[in-house]
């Protein structure tokens, strides 16, 4: 097969509707650790009142329009997944439930038909314009699902496909959730029951939004054990164990949010819930282009073979992340700064570089990789040239954001007309930086430097007292 040829396959295959056939043809009566409601309950059952105690289970079938609900024994959990033979109706306490009788637990034996490579090369729809991004946005989203402990967050415009890579990704590994208009019970819910949960857009400031923030700073911090004291029931509480749990935010660019009236991230949440979640600014979009007709049951089953090949892979390297070291320990990643206050940003730069080592055909790509990922880190500080936009410029405390007073952008940072006319040179940047504030990406290209001479400029003015970093990224001129 052709380069083109296998590029118009991935595009079909990864289409949503696709992936979505491969997982009603083989896994529809499958129920999963996911689809149990709440803690463990019981039923009233026969003439004689028989208690019988367990957990519901709620799942939406093939071309189904409602979902189906079930009840597992308490001692049938363990099986879970578990392939539905049989059940029963049973009527308790005013609510109907499909008792299952008879089950068979499925377990898939992890294999690593793929190596890492393959998985994300072969994953997704491929055509996009900023392929680099996207490259590693595919690593960050996989390795979050698999090694689990990965707290991040997305910056990007709309369609550049955060949600359906993810959403096909869920469709075949389970345990993965994606909250919409989040809040603290649909957070907590999610963490009960999935290995790696995503908050897609920004929630509603209302009288919850404290404990939300709680919740997710707890998370971010790492915490194996987390308390849920909020329930309705008074004196009850539920316990999440998250020590596997990954947790990321995906979001539009402030702008968008601007545009319509609305804060950004950085003016919604406290610093010490962005300062647990890394941050990347991703550019591109994706090239999702199909045929008028598809039929996504026939690729489904002509692609059955790869899409299991696929999944054992991905669930080998779950069982194996842990033993696995990077694969170029030589590159010292000390050369990428990190304020003080970013020290949890530093560690997980440095556990997302072994994934990209994993990824990564030589050193030099890996190098490549890595500072790719840096400057969409640094870059994304604050997202510091979209709030410009909008008149304003953005000044962090350690519990909210606020705003300095509004500046002209006509009276902003110079920007080069490409990289390679930058505008100004190491040694008149300091007079160029004049009384204003910077941010990295604005030194980069303004100076020309790439991010290693740059990180080595901002130390050496640093020591000797001629500039001050006002928040993380974002530097200016000490008169």
């Amino acid at each position: 097969m052709n380069k083109e040829s296998q590029v118009t396959n991935l595009n079909l295959m990864w289409h949503t509707k696709t992936v979505s056939e491969f997982n009603k043809l083989n896994y529809d009566m499958i129920l999963y650790p996911s689809n149990i409601i709440g803690t463990e309950t019981y039923i009233v059952v026969g003439e004689d009142k028989r208690h019988i105690e367990g957990y519901v289970l709620s799942k939406l079938h093939k071309d189904d329009n409602a979902n189906t609900v079930y009840f597992l024994r308490t001692e049938d959990v363990k099986n879970l997944p578990v392939a539905i033979k049989n059940t029963r109706k049973v009527h308790s306490k005013g609510n109907v439930y499909n008792l299952l009788t008879e089950g068979k637990s499925i377990k898939i034996n992890p294999e690593q038909k793929m190596v890492w490579r393959e998985l994300i090369d072969k994953s997704g729809i491929p055509k996009h314009t900023n392929p680099l991004h996207w490259t590693l946005y595919k690593n960050k989203v996989l390795y979050s699902r698999l090694k689990g402990q990965v707290y991040y967050r997305l910056v990007t415009e709309s369609a550049f496909g955060k949600d359906k890579y993810h959403e096909a990704v869920r469709l075949l590994l389970n345990d993965m959730s994606n909250i919409k208009d989040p809040s603290t019970p649909k957070l907590f819910y999610a963490i009960c029951h999935n290995k790696d949960v995503r908050i897609n857009e920004l929630p509603n400031k209302g009288a919850d939004f404290v404990k939300f923030c709680n919740t997710l700073m707890s998370i971010g911090d790492g915490t194996t054990i987390l308390d849920n004291s909020s329930r309705k029931t008074e004196g009850t509480k539920e316990t999440a164990h998250i020590e596997n749990l990954s947790v990321s935010f995906t979001h539009n660019i402030p702008a968008y949010y601007h545009s319509k009236g609305l804060k950004c991230f950085e003016e919604l949440y406290p610093y010490n819930v962005i300062n647990r979640y890394f941050y990347t600014h991703y550019t591109g979009f994706l090239q999702a282009v199909f045929p008028d007709h598809i039929n996504h049951s026939e690729l489904a089953r002509d692609n059955d073979l790869f899409y299991k090949d696929w999944i054992k892979s991905c669930l080998w390297y779950e069982a194996n992340w842990h033993t696995l070291k990077n694969r170029y320990p030589n590159i010292n990643l000390a050369r990428y700064k990190f304020s003080d206050r970013e020290e949890r940003f530093k560690d997980h730069f440095v556990d997302f570089a072994r994934c990209l080592s994993h990824y990564a055909k030589d050193e030099q790509e890996y190098v490549e990789l890595l500072d790719e990922e840096y400057r969409c880190h640094a870059g994304g500080k604050v997202q510091m040239s979209d709030v410009r936009v909008q008149g304003k410029k953005p000044v962090l405390t350690e519990d909210k954001v606020e705003h300095a007073e509004p500046v002209e952008p006509s009276k902003g940072i110079p920007q080069s007309r490409n990289k390679h006319d930058p505008v100004s040179t190491p040694d008149n940047l300091l007079k160029d930086m004049g009384d204003k504030v910077w941010g990295y990406e604005d030194l980069r290209k303004n100076s020309g430097m790439d991010s290693y001479h740059l990180d080595k400029w901002l130390d050496n003015n640093k020591t000797k007292g001629n500039i001050y970093e006002v928040m993380p990224g974002n530097f200016k001129v000490l008169k």
